[in-house]
């Protein structure tokens, strides 16, 4: 009887999410045929901004996503790879914008991209400002680390929208790593409201911007 199942295995058997395991932390709250999506058009009315976790030789990691006007948001691509350096980056982040005809977009990023390091090089933070990319950093201390973490829970259980079941995340198919993550993300073993560092959380770092 599949309904004794815990949440977890639930999910794989009836939605093939096999990523998931007993410590996912947005296992009881993530399901792939309520919170993925093909494509659509966005309506003009809808805001689009971007969010990043900054990485050079780690992943770098940026979401654009859309807000509708219930304030629920749309994820519609990413950009994953290393950072390299600031104008690298930045020209990927111009193209991949150019391709879907975004202009004058602002976002967050892991205030790291500020970072000199003791170098006289500007940032990459301040290259990419320099190319006409806007960013806004943001900070990284453990409790914004967990209240961002809630808040993506909240808004994977959350339904609203004038139909009544429109999720408060919803995740275009074009986003990869980010389906991936999360419903693979484990919980931090010794903290119940942190995830587990010692996992690839860029991506994850990246939403909750």
């Amino acid at each position: 009887d599949l309904r004794k199942l815990p949440d977890w295995q639930l999910q794989m058997y009836l939605y093939g999410t096999w990523g998931m395991n007993p410590t996912s932390y947005y296992g009881d709250v993530w399901n792939p045929s309520v919170h993925v999506c093909e494509p659509f058009q966005i309506p003009t009315s809808w805001r689009i901004e971007r969010s990043c976790d900054w990485g050079s030789k780690a992943p770098a990691a940026t979401l654009w996503y859309a807000v509708d006007n219930d304030g629920n948001m749309i994820f519609l691509d990413e950009l994953y790879c290393p950072g390299e350096n600031g104008p690298a980056y930045g020209a990927k982040v111009l193209a991949l914008e150019e391709r879907h005809g975004w202009k004058d977009l602002s976002g967050y990023i892991d205030n790291q991209a500020f970072a000199d390091y003791g170098s006289i090089s500007p940032s990459p933070g301040d290259e990419m400002l320099a190319m006409g990319i806007s960013w806004f950093p943001v900070g990284g201390k453990d409790k914004e680390r967990e209240n961002g973490w809630t808040e993506i829970h909240r808004r994977l259980k959350m339904r609203g929208g004038h139909t009544g079941d429109i999720p408060g995340i919803l995740v275009f198919t074009t986003c990869e790593k980010l389906r991936e993550w999360i419903p693979k993300a484990r919980n931090d073993p010794k903290n119940k409201n942190d995830l587990d560092k010692r996992q690839e959380l860029h991506v994850l770092d990246g939403l909750r911007y």
